[in-house]
């Protein structure tokens, strides 16, 4: 009789557990759709961050899920061979400082065809979780290279404000987790761009503090029973 006591008690904790969720988003321009004057960025490194399309998450551990990216080939542009590495980091857009809080798996290009995955997100990359302190702007971006192409796989159009370019052309550092963009040129937000991307981020789902010591007592009660009754 105890131990179906015990049984229900482990149950009846097991249901109680509050489990805290903190906020998801999408971060990034996302999709402009038609790409009528579009340009391919000739420069050999390009990393930018998407400066006022941020998304304030509150503090807690994130899951990436993915990320969506249209690539295009803009008149005689050449993107084969050429690299993107997606990245999420915080920030202030004003003054253009950021640190990098999650960096995703380098895509090389294949070859030289228009191709689009919103609607279907990639995987982000292995290194796909992150963890914010406090609350916080979150801002994504890429660090696209041409390799052994002539032209960035994903265009751009002008004027349209979504973007601040950071740092371009020789000696772009690529994104670490911990640091800031570094190397090369940079050009803070004197640029307004828009190109096709966005990330995804889902909360990660953890206990409470309180609700995993109820959780444990009752299984180490339980545990005690189960020995008893192997004993007695």
């Amino acid at each position: 009789m105890k131990f179906t006591n015990c049984l229900i008690v482990l149950t009846v904790a097991i249901a109680a557990t509050s489990w805290s969720r903190v906020d998801a988003g999408i971060v990034g321009p996302g999709d402009n759709g038609s790409l009528d004057g579009g340009t391919n960025d000739s420069s050999a490194n390009l990393l930018l961050v998407a400066a006022t399309a941020t998304e304030s998450l509150a503090a807690g551990n994130y899951n990436v899920t993915g990320w969506e990216y249209t690539f295009d080939t803009v008149g005689a542009a050449n993107i084969a061979g050429s690299t993107i590495t997606p990245f999420l980091a915080t920030g202030d857009a004003s003054t253009d400082t950021y640190t990098y809080v999650a960096v995703g798996d380098t895509i090389t290009v294949a070859s030289n065809v228009d191709a689009s995955t919103f609607g279907s997100p990639v995987t982000f990359g292995v290194n796909n979780t992150f963890s914010l302190g406090a609350a916080a702007n979150v801002y994504a971006g890429f660090l696209m290279t041409l390799g052994t192409g002539t032209r960035a796989p994903i265009a751009f159009e002008s004027g349209s404000g979504d973007e601040g370019l950071i740092h371009y052309a020789a000696g772009v550092v690529a994104p670490v987790v911990g640091n800031s963009p570094s190397g090369g040129t940079s050009n803070g937000t004197a640029f307004s761009r828009h190109y096709d991307f966005q990330i995804t981020t889902a909360p990660a789902v953890v206990p409470e503090p309180s609700s995993l010591l109820l959780l444990c007592g009752a299984a180490g009660v339980l545990g005690l029973l189960i020995r008893r009754r192997r004993t007695a």
